[in-house]
């Protein structure tokens, strides 16, 4: 049952992402748009991992936000990022 509340919210932390995400995007990376936006990544991949380490069946949810969120800081922009972000959200949310 804790599993599925850590994917519950990591779930409800993707749909705020998605949102943000539906905004106009600033053209300066360093605007607060993308720190929040950045925020709303890391709480649900923190709780796909949480999901993850109580339920083995979250395992490929959290592997895919943790590439997401790697991808992300690596490549500082959500090109790569946002089709992950979508199939972690089709996978369990």
């Amino acid at each position: 049952m804790a599993a599925r509340e850590s994917a519950k919210s990591a779930c409800a932390s993707l749909q705020q992402l998605t949102d943000q995400l539906a905004r106009p995007r600033p053209s300066n990376l360093t605007d607060p748009f993308y720190q929040t936006a950045e925020q709303y990544l890391n709480t649900a991949t923190n709780r796909a991992a949480d999901a993850a380490q109580q339920d083995h069946s979250y395992q490929e949810f959290a592997d895919t936000l943790h590439r997401a969120a790697e991808t992300w800081q690596v490549t500082f922009t959500l090109d790569e990022a946002e089709p992950l972000i979508q199939q972690a959200r089709k996978e369990k949310c």
